[in-house]
């Protein structure tokens, strides 16, 4: 999903892919129950195409705002239940007067416009999420397909090194400059190096270069939602995931 000036939201057809070696852009399932809105006019249930089905459980889930009634009275309908334990709070950050951050004692920050080392950016993107093997995930064919999308500059893909050069801390800004909204994807740390703000650190200058190109505020959902909250984003609303069986059992 895409936000729009004005909290209105556009879905995306597409994604970035990092997990292997296929194309940067692959088509994903929709999971924001769109195509539940639609009743069978036969009285049956229908095939549920908003679903997407955990393979380890089977259990067919939709994503559903808390203020979005109708959707809800729909997806009630179909058979599915709330899982209130699968939440995740929309949170918006309002972009204004952002400061140049104050980098920590032994770290210099830079951006892929500055150093292009894709092998040393791909590996702190898989140490910052704990991957078992970091130099093999995300690729580099992978990386290097998410450069080419057409909305990605190297300007705005932020890396943290400490003096031996090691990155510590990653993230990268988008820009929809026609809604002036900025967007974060992903953000991490090493895991050696947690625990002294570096993610805060590279998140304000991300926003700050962001305001620069004109961007007005940064939506985010299915973040760590108490970093973000800590760093002054605010609670707009709360998503859940209604999940039900492939029997139609809950």
């Amino acid at each position: 999903m895409r936000e729009l000036r004005g909290g209105s939201r556009a879905r995306l057809r597409w994604r970035r892919h990092l997990r292997g070696t296929r194309p940067g852009r692959t088509p994903q399932p929709n999971t924001d129950g769109r195509c539940l809105r639609s009743e069978p006019t036969d009285g049956r249930r229908g095939q549920d195409h908003g679903g997407a089905a955990s393979p380890e459980t089977g259990r067919t889930h939709v994503f559903v705002y808390e203020d979005d009634p109708d959707l809800i009275a729909v997806v009630e309908r179909r058979g599915y239940v709330r899982n209130t334990e699968r939440a995740s709070d929309h949170l918006v950050y309002d972009i204004g007067d952002t400061p140049s951050p104050e980098l920590p004692d032994g770290y210099r920050l830079f951006s892929m416009a500055d150093e292009c080392d894709v092998d040393k950016r791909r590996e702190i993107f898989g140490r910052s999420f704990n991957h078992e093997d970091p130099r093999e995930w995300p690729s580099r064919f992978a990386y290097e397909e998410l450069m080419r999308a057409p909305d990605y500059r190297p300007e705005l893909d932020l890396v943290l090194a400490s003096d031996d050069d090691t990155y510590a801390a990653c993230c990268i800004g988008w820009y929809d400059e026609r809604n002036r909204v900025a967007h974060l994807e992903p953000l991490g740390t090493h895991p050696d190096h947690r625990g002294q703000g570096l993610a805060s650190v590279v998140l304000l200058e991300a926003i700050r270069r962001l305001e620069d190109l004109g961007a007005t505020y940064m939506p985010m959902t299915g973040g760590f939602d108490p970093f973000y909250k800590a760093f002054g984003f605010r609670k707009l609303r709360t998503c859940y995931a209604w999940e039900r069986t492939p029997d139609g059992s809950t």
